[in-house]
């Protein structure tokens, strides 16, 4: 399905001219959307502040790694996140790094994620003007076929690339759910999922995300799903 992703884009982009230095973004909008919801616990709540304040604070990109598990309530599965990972932060001038060797160590070692069945491999987003400075002069019918919302609040074709990496090539974690995930700068938590055992099945999201308030659960924000465009990017 991300290889379709890949595919299809470069077949609108070129259909509007549009070169791979120009535009490499994807809307969230057109995903279809996972049946199970989200749950964050207050640990990974925390580390979701932590990472939107910094990325905003700093301009650049941070990782994040969260564990959690499947579970049911009355009959309803979702993703219960459980538990924060502390990366060191590494932040370089002009590059948005944040030490991704230490997001490897942490697949390679069983010991970090034992007891655990989902993993959440993220990163965030910060506000893009300057890197697509030019964002506002694409076409408007490419942007509007393809639901694109501002720089920094879209996947990144290279997203999808990590993610399909990470699907492929980490043995140690073949029995788990791996979920990629974007902080946007605007606060939107951005999920991409995939059956690794069926490579025909749909990239889905997750949009039902929530966290504990005192009396209640509140929502995080995230993308809307715009079924009639998803349609036509697939069917295309």
């Amino acid at each position: 399905m991300v290889e379709k992703i890949k595919k299809r884009t470069e077949q609108i982009k070129q259909k509007y001219g549009v070169g791979d230095t120009e535009m490499s973004s994807f809307s969230p909008d057109l995903l279809p959307t996972n049946e199970r919801p989200m749950m964050l616990s207050e640990d990974a709540y925390a580390d979701y502040q932590r990472i939107l304040e910094l990325t905003n604070e700093n301009n650049i990109e941070y990782n994040f790694l969260w564990l959690g598990n499947r579970r049911e309530l009355d009959g309803q599965e979702y993703y219960s996140i459980e538990k924060a990972v502390v990366l060191p932060q590494v932040s370089m001038p002009e590059q948005s790094s944040v030490n991704p060797l230490e997001k490897i160590r942490i697949y390679d070692s069983i010991d970090e994620h034992d007891g655990y069945d989902v993993i959440i491999d993220g990163h965030s987003h910060p506000a893009q003007d300057s890197t697509y400075k030019d964002f506002d002069k694409l076409p408007q019918p490419m942007i509007d076929e393809l639901s694109l919302k501002k720089p920094g609040k879209n996947y990144s074709i290279s997203d999808f690339n990590h993610y399909l990496s990470l699907l492929n090539g980490r043995s140690e974690v073949k029995d788990k759910i791996i979920i990629g995930s974007v902080i946007t700068f605007a606060g939107d938590l951005l999920t991409a999922v995939s059956d690794p055992n069926d490579d025909s099945a749909a990239l889905t999201t997750i949009r039902q995300i929530g966290f504990d308030v005192p009396g209640g659960v509140d929502t995080l924000p995230t993308s809307e799903f715009d079924e009639e465009k998803s349609r036509q990017f697939f069917e295309g």
